[in-house]
C-alpha cells in the first residue's frame, strides 16, 4: 500500500531473525528452525549437516515467540 515507513520498521524488527537464518549455508538454519517449531524431523541427508548454531536459532525463535 506504499507505507514504506511501516515496512521499514517491520523489516528492522525482523533483522535478528533474518541474520540468524543466513548465518550458515542455506537451508541448514531454516531446517533447524522448522525442526524446533515442530514442523519436521531433525534428520539430514548429505550434503546437509546439523546446524552449529542451534542454541542461537532457538534463542531468536524464543525472542519472537515462535517456540
Amino acid at each position: 500500500n506504499g507505507d514504506t515507513s511501516s515496512a521499514r520498521t517491520r523489516q528492522l524488527s525482523l533483522l535478528p531473525l533474518i541474520k540468524e537464518m543466513f548465518a550458515e549455508v542455506n537451508p541448514i538454519p531454516i531446517k533447524n528452525a522448522l525442526y524446533q517449531i515442530g514442523f519436521c524431523k531433525n534428520q539430514y541427508r548429505l550434503p546437509l549437516c546439523p546446524s552449529t548454531r542451534e542454541s542461537q536459532i532457538a534463542k531468536v525463535l524464543k525472542d519472537y515467540g515462535l517456540i
